[in-house]
């Protein structure tokens, strides 16, 4: 019997180059249903150019996030978990985001340049453990929500200041020498 991946190769255009368009879109920073019952993951909460080189990590950590915010609602609180995970989620995917367009910028500036830019991987983001961190934030997020209480998240860059952007807008600031989301110390 083939094999999943075996199949797909062969399914494929011989001889042909496949042009999958990259989608772009805005940070959307509601991922749960107005009843707190469905909830978007992955893709369909967030969209992530390659070269942001974290697309499929983020959305296993948006699956590791779900999970334990429903173990620590339990069953009679679902709406209540899937708010706390929307919250405890969204900054730090914003800012995986930005990277992510930011690298596109620089990758295609040090083209013509004639020089190679690596992507940034800061220890924020390679050493974060989404479980825990939703078990350690969980309460206190659920108390900004329902009762208004401070909140800041800390899965972000250390020092960096969570700020709404648009892609049109980032790029424009990038290509103009502008301050944007992503200055800062992203190590």
């Amino acid at each position: 019997m083939e094999q999943p991946p075996d199949r797909i190769i062969k399914s494929t255009p011989g001889g042909k180059v496949v042009d999958w368009k990259l989608m772009w879109r805005n940070p959307q920073e509601k991922w749960t249903s107005p009843g707190g019952h469905v909830v978007q993951l992955g893709d369909s909460a967030q969209t992530f150019l390659p070269s942001s080189g974290n697309g499929g990590t983020q959305a296993l950590e948006d699956a590791v996030s779900l999970v334990a915010c429903l173990a620590v609602a339990e069953k009679d609180n679902i709406p209540d978990a899937t708010r706390v995970h929307n919250l405890l989620r969204f900054e730090r995917v914003s800012f995986l985001q930005a990277m992510g367009v930011g690298n596109r910028e620089a990758r295609i500036n040090s083209k013509s340049q004639g020089q190679l830019v690596l992507p940034k991987l800061g220890s924020w983001l390679v050493e974060h453990d989404p479980e825990q961190y939703a078990f350690d934030k969980y309460n206190e997020a659920l108390a900004h929500i329902k009762d208004g209480k401070p909140f800041t998240n800390t899965n972000r860059p250390k020092g960096v200041e969570y700020k709404p952007w648009t892609i049109d807008g980032l790029v424009e600031a990038i290509e103009k020498g502008e301050p944007t989301i992503l200055d800062g110390d992203w190590s």
